[in-house]
């Protein structure tokens, strides 16, 4: 199982022959669960990447594929809009995202304004693409910019998180998303935050399509759609 989803979600990084790059696996019978990860270095920059995956009944019912940057020193410390990043996850940032699969069903779109007590790195913006008919959805998490009375924030760059379900398996997006084990972005727990890029911003879904065919486009919402948490 691990093997054949390890080339379909891992094929799209160019190969990398460097000393910083390791990976490994694990699958746990009990809990139905694989596991794929990698991290790939370069400089002072280290690129995170996991695949999980969740088995019912002898079949692959979803897949996670999670990818972020971050300073090799501290990891705790995310880089966003890295180019060393960018480059080995060009196939699933969101200009060729948009170029390889078309106009998404749905753009939800969610920001936050933490609770400045938590001394919090970033507010974080996410942004996600869910394409029903493949049983695909793509989720970019990247800080935000507070200008005036809008919130800004550029996807180029971010955070990745890319959902991949059995449409036999007739899941909810709730269920989509319970396989993502992080408690920032899209969760079961935040889906109520969320609104459609319509709501959210001045786009509507043909301008967005449009516009983020660019990889230099950000998003601009108005901070009173985002109350503090």
């Amino acid at each position: 199982m691990l093997s054949e989803e390890r080339e379909i979600y891992l094929s799209q990084f160019r190969e990398i022959s460097i000393p910083g790059f390791y990976s490994n696996s694990l699958y746990n019978e009990k809990r139905a669960v694989a596991s794929v990860s990698a991290q790939f270095t370069n400089e002072n920059t280290t690129t995170a990447v996991v695949v999980r995956a969740h088995e019912k009944s002898g079949q692959i019912e979803k897949i996670l594929l999670r990818a972020d940057a971050a300073n090799t020193d501290d990891l705790g410390i995310y880089k966003f809009g890295d180019p060393y990043y960018i480059d080995l996850t060009q196939y699933y940032q969101l200009p060729n995202m948009l170029l390889n699969y078309g106009m998404p069903t749905r753009v939800l779109f969610a920001a936050w304004q933490l609770d400045p007590i938590w001394k919090a790195p970033y507010d974080p913006m996410s942004l996600v693409l869910i394409y029903d008919d493949l049983g695909v959805m793509v989720e970019y998490v990247f800080p935000a910019e507070k200008i005036d009375k809008s919130l800004k924030g550029c996807p180029i760059g971010g955070k990745i998180n890319l959902f991949a379900w059995s449409k036999e398996a007739d899941l909810s997006l709730e269920d989509v998303v319970s396989i993502n084990p992080n408690n920032e972005g899209i969760q079961p727990i935040s889906i109520t935050r969320y609104k459609s890029i319509d709501d959210a911003t001045t786009l509507t879904l043909d301008d967005f399509y449009r516009n983020f065919l660019s990889p230099d486009t950000c998003l601009i919402t108005p901070v009173e759609l985002w109350p503090p948490t």
